[in-house]
Protein backbone atom coordinates (compact mmCIF):
# COMPACT_ATOMS: atom_id res chain seq x y z
CA UNK A 1 0.00 0.00 0.00
CA UNK A 2 1.65 3.95 -0.51
CA UNK A 3 1.95 4.40 2.85
CA UNK A 4 3.95 3.41 5.46
CA UNK A 5 2.70 3.13 9.35
CA UNK A 6 5.26 4.76 11.83
CA UNK A 7 4.19 3.67 15.66
CA UNK A 8 4.88 6.37 18.06
CA UNK A 9 6.59 8.09 15.83
CA UNK A 10 10.22 5.61 15.48
CA UNK A 11 8.69 2.44 14.62
CA UNK A 12 7.82 1.42 10.50
CA UNK A 13 5.26 -0.91 9.38
CA UNK A 14 4.47 -1.54 5.95
CA UNK A 15 1.09 -2.29 4.66
CA UNK A 16 0.44 -4.60 2.37
CA UNK A 17 -2.36 -6.29 0.18
CA UNK A 18 -1.70 -9.96 -0.69
CA UNK A 19 -4.06 -11.82 -3.13
CA UNK A 20 -5.00 -15.38 -3.15
CA UNK A 21 -6.85 -17.11 -5.55
CA UNK A 22 -7.22 -20.55 -6.82
CA UNK A 23 -7.39 -20.95 -10.53
CA UNK A 24 -9.71 -24.24 -10.64
CA UNK A 25 -12.63 -22.28 -8.77
CA UNK A 26 -11.83 -24.65 -5.62
CA UNK A 27 -11.46 -22.14 -2.65
CA UNK A 28 -12.65 -18.20 -2.61
CA UNK A 29 -10.45 -15.38 -4.21
CA UNK A 30 -9.06 -14.07 -1.05
CA UNK A 31 -7.49 -10.48 -0.16
CA UNK A 32 -5.09 -10.43 3.63
CA UNK A 33 -4.04 -7.39 5.11
CA UNK A 34 -0.71 -8.04 6.36
CA UNK A 35 1.08 -5.18 7.81
CA UNK A 36 5.32 -6.12 8.13
CA UNK A 37 7.60 -4.43 10.76
CA UNK A 38 10.42 -3.59 8.37
CA UNK A 39 13.48 -3.60 11.21
CA UNK A 40 12.76 -7.41 11.48
CA UNK A 41 10.52 -8.03 8.50
CA UNK A 42 8.36 -9.78 10.93
CA UNK A 43 3.92 -9.94 9.87
CA UNK A 44 1.75 -8.79 11.75
CA UNK A 45 -1.55 -10.78 12.95
CA UNK A 46 -3.33 -8.72 14.98
CA UNK A 47 -6.91 -10.02 16.17
CA UNK A 48 -9.23 -6.47 16.40
CA UNK A 49 -12.55 -6.59 17.43
CA UNK A 50 -14.70 -5.41 14.78
CA UNK A 51 -12.77 -5.37 12.18
CA UNK A 52 -11.07 -8.70 9.71
CA UNK A 53 -7.49 -8.97 8.35
CA UNK A 54 -8.62 -11.61 5.30
CA UNK A 55 -11.70 -11.29 2.97
CA UNK A 56 -12.92 -13.52 0.56
CA UNK A 57 -15.43 -13.42 -2.10
CA UNK A 58 -16.82 -15.90 -4.23
CA UNK A 59 -16.18 -16.73 -7.42
CA UNK A 60 -18.99 -15.59 -10.31
CA UNK A 61 -19.29 -15.38 -13.72
CA UNK A 62 -20.58 -11.38 -12.95
CA UNK A 63 -17.43 -9.69 -13.25
CA UNK A 64 -19.39 -6.18 -12.06
CA UNK A 65 -20.60 -8.05 -8.58
CA UNK A 66 -16.69 -9.35 -8.58
CA UNK A 67 -15.37 -5.50 -8.89
CA UNK A 68 -17.86 -4.42 -6.61
CA UNK A 69 -16.94 -6.84 -3.93
CA UNK A 70 -13.51 -6.30 -4.21
CA UNK A 71 -13.95 -2.99 -3.59
CA UNK A 72 -16.28 -3.38 -0.66
CA UNK A 73 -13.28 -5.98 0.83
CA UNK A 74 -10.81 -2.92 0.25
CA UNK A 75 -13.32 -0.02 2.03
CA UNK A 76 -12.76 -2.78 5.33
CA UNK A 77 -8.88 -3.51 4.64
CA UNK A 78 -8.53 0.72 5.18
CA UNK A 79 -10.61 0.12 8.12
CA UNK A 80 -8.60 -2.29 9.52
CA UNK A 81 -5.52 -0.84 9.24
CA UNK A 82 -6.91 2.45 10.96
CA UNK A 83 -7.77 0.29 13.97
CA UNK A 84 -4.65 -1.75 13.90
CA UNK A 85 -2.51 2.04 13.95
CA UNK A 86 -4.58 2.71 16.84
CA UNK A 87 -4.09 -0.73 18.95
CA UNK A 88 -0.40 -0.62 17.74
CA UNK A 89 -0.13 3.01 19.45
CA UNK A 90 -2.07 2.03 22.65
CA UNK A 91 0.41 -0.59 22.90
CA UNK A 92 3.93 1.56 22.64
CA UNK A 93 2.92 3.71 25.24
CA UNK A 94 2.42 1.19 27.88
CA UNK A 95 5.41 -0.16 30.05
CA UNK A 96 5.84 -3.85 30.03
CA UNK A 97 8.11 -5.04 33.09
CA UNK A 98 9.77 -8.79 32.46
CA UNK A 99 6.86 -9.99 35.01
CA UNK A 100 4.35 -8.98 32.48
CA UNK A 101 6.40 -10.47 29.59
CA UNK A 102 6.62 -13.40 31.19
CA UNK A 103 2.67 -13.50 31.60
CA UNK A 104 2.21 -12.88 28.00
CA UNK A 105 4.53 -15.74 26.79
CA UNK A 106 2.38 -17.67 29.22
CA UNK A 107 -0.63 -16.48 27.60
CA UNK A 108 0.76 -17.20 23.84
CA UNK A 109 2.20 -20.45 24.27
CA UNK A 110 1.17 -21.99 26.84
CA UNK A 111 3.51 -23.45 30.55
CA UNK A 112 4.56 -26.88 30.86
CA UNK A 113 2.54 -28.95 34.08
CA UNK A 114 5.19 -29.82 36.73
CA UNK A 115 4.82 -33.75 35.23
CA UNK A 116 5.70 -32.77 31.47
CA UNK A 117 8.36 -34.69 30.26
CA UNK A 118 12.38 -33.31 30.37
CA UNK A 119 12.09 -32.77 26.64
CA UNK A 120 8.95 -30.41 26.79
CA UNK A 121 10.51 -28.76 30.02
CA UNK A 122 13.71 -27.97 28.02
CA UNK A 123 12.13 -27.14 24.84
CA UNK A 124 9.82 -24.01 27.27
CA UNK A 125 12.99 -23.40 28.80
CA UNK A 126 15.02 -22.49 25.13
CA UNK A 127 11.68 -20.97 23.76
CA UNK A 128 11.29 -18.78 26.91
CA UNK A 129 15.34 -17.81 26.84
CA UNK A 130 15.22 -16.76 23.52
CA UNK A 131 12.08 -14.53 24.10
CA UNK A 132 13.37 -12.88 26.76
CA UNK A 133 16.59 -12.26 24.47
CA UNK A 134 14.35 -10.63 21.86
CA UNK A 135 12.23 -8.30 24.00
CA UNK A 136 15.60 -7.13 26.53
CA UNK A 137 18.27 -7.56 24.53
CA UNK A 138 17.91 -7.54 20.71
CA UNK A 139 18.76 -4.46 18.23
CA UNK A 140 15.35 -5.32 16.46
CA UNK A 141 13.69 -3.82 19.74
CA UNK A 142 15.78 -0.95 20.46
CA UNK A 143 13.70 1.75 19.91
CA UNK A 144 10.79 0.12 21.60
CA UNK A 145 12.49 -1.71 24.32
CA UNK A 146 9.80 -2.06 28.02
CA UNK A 147 6.73 -1.58 25.89
CA UNK A 148 4.05 -3.85 25.25
CA UNK A 149 4.46 -3.38 21.23
CA UNK A 150 8.22 -4.82 22.00
CA UNK A 151 6.63 -7.90 23.79
CA UNK A 152 4.30 -8.07 21.09
CA UNK A 153 7.36 -7.99 18.32
CA UNK A 154 9.63 -10.13 20.47
CA UNK A 155 6.98 -12.89 19.91
CA UNK A 156 6.51 -12.20 16.30
CA UNK A 157 9.97 -12.10 15.57
CA UNK A 158 10.08 -15.46 17.48
CA UNK A 159 7.66 -17.22 15.30
CA UNK A 160 8.89 -15.75 12.29
CA UNK A 161 12.32 -16.11 12.69
CA UNK A 162 13.40 -18.61 15.81
CA UNK A 163 10.73 -21.11 16.21
CA UNK A 164 11.56 -24.62 15.84
CA UNK A 165 10.84 -26.74 12.71
CA UNK A 166 11.13 -30.17 11.47
CA UNK A 167 13.87 -30.00 9.12
CA UNK A 168 17.64 -30.31 9.26
CA UNK A 169 17.84 -28.56 6.01
CA UNK A 170 17.54 -24.62 5.64
CA UNK A 171 15.87 -23.64 8.49
CA UNK A 172 14.90 -19.99 7.70
CA UNK A 173 13.27 -21.19 4.29
CA UNK A 174 11.23 -23.76 6.19
CA UNK A 175 10.00 -20.78 8.63
CA UNK A 176 9.18 -19.01 5.58
CA UNK A 177 7.32 -21.17 4.05
CA UNK A 178 5.49 -22.17 7.39
CA UNK A 179 4.73 -18.53 7.41
CA UNK A 180 2.89 -18.71 4.04
CA UNK A 181 1.48 -21.89 3.88
CA UNK A 182 0.11 -22.49 8.15
CA UNK A 183 -2.68 -21.10 10.01
CA UNK A 184 0.02 -21.73 13.34
CA UNK A 185 2.11 -18.96 13.30
CA UNK A 186 -1.12 -16.31 12.87
CA UNK A 187 -2.71 -18.04 15.68
CA UNK A 188 0.21 -17.70 17.97
CA UNK A 189 0.68 -14.27 17.06
CA UNK A 190 -3.26 -13.73 17.49
CA UNK A 191 -3.23 -15.22 20.93
CA UNK A 192 -0.33 -12.55 21.54
CA UNK A 193 -1.66 -9.75 21.00
CA UNK A 194 -5.54 -10.90 22.35
CA UNK A 195 -3.30 -11.34 25.41
CA UNK A 196 -2.44 -7.75 25.18
CA UNK A 197 -6.01 -6.47 24.62
CA UNK A 198 -7.67 -4.25 26.95
CA UNK A 199 -10.01 -5.71 28.96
Amino acid sequence: MPDSLTVGGTDRVDLNIAALNSHDGSSAFRILVTPVRVVCANTQSAALRNHESSFSIRHTRNAKAAVQAARDALGLTFTYVDAFQVEAERLIQQTMTDAAFDALIDATFGKAEASATKRVRETERRRRSRLHWLFADAETQAGIRDTAWAGYQAVAEYVDHYAPVRTKGDEAAARAARVLTSDDPDRIKRRAWTALAPA
